[in-house]
């Protein structure tokens, strides 16, 4: 009884000391979890910091062509460097209730898409704070422009802005007042180059094919006759 009753006691502190053990690893385990929580949550709040206190300006732009691959959240860069993100896209006879008129029988600003952008207002100049309405208006009267490019062969696009000739550019005439500071748009360089294909395709259907053949068949009898002609006197001179 007395080896018995040892061997009991024994048993019952072994058992016990793993149930400590256990309880200590997994409050290390726990301690571990919480203190790699805790970083994470620190570097993140450290490295967004910079962006969370860095000051933006919400600005909008208006396209006629399509936004097709276009999301909300697509950077806005100048020359590649990014300085804004897409906040809003939206039709504009939704976002300023633009209606169809029966008595024209016509669909004004159809199609267009409301882009509202937020951007750095130093994108365009580095002024004042208080400069920032200012910058703007000189910033598009020098030509600053929005417009949409493609990021390689994927069909997402983003804003690129960059400035560009006023006078080839001009800002669209709208009827409404912005909710933003309104910046222009140009048209993508596909859309141009879209464009001016559509444009040559056209002159080349309004020339007259057949008669510019035959012109140049009666040119090419001509100079035949010419050159004959000529060696003919050529060799009468020669005898």
């Amino acid at each position: 009884m007395g080896k018995a009753h040892v061997l009991a006691c024994a048993g019952g502190r072994v058992k016990k000391d793993n149930v400590v053990s256990q309880q200590a690893h997994y409050f290390k385990i726990g301690l571990f979890v919480v203190a790699a929580t805790a970083l994470v949550v620190i570097g993140i709040i450290v490295l967004g910091a910079g962006k969370w206190l860095e000051k933006s300006a919400m600005v909008e732009t208006y396209f006629f062509e399509s936004v097709q691959g276009l999301e909300i959240g697509a950077p806005v860069r100048l020359r590649g460097v990014r300085v804004g993100r897409v906040e809003s896209i939206r039709l504009a006879r939704e976002e300023y209730g633009i209606f169809f008129d029966p008595k024209t029988d016509s669909f004004p600003y159809r199609g267009l898409v409301v882009v509202r952008m937020s951007v750095r207002p130093s994108v365009a100049a580095h002024l004042k704070e208080e400069d920032e309405a200012v910058m703007m208006k000189q910033a598009v009267d020098a030509g600053f422009r929005f417009r949409l490019a493609s990021q390689g062969i994927t069909g997402v696009l983003y804003i690129e802005s960059e400035f560009l000739d006023p006078e080839r550019y001009p800002p669209i005439q709208i009827v409404w007042t912005p909710k933003t500071p309104y910046i222009p748009s140009a048209p993508s360089t596909i859309t141009e180059l879209g464009d001016d294909l559509r444009s040559l395709a056209r002159k080349l259907e309004q020339v007259d094919i057949d008669k510019i053949a035959k012109k140049v068949d009666t040119m090419i009898v001509s100079v035949t006759r010419l050159v004959n002609d000529l060696q003919g006197e050529q060799l009468g001179v020669e005898v």
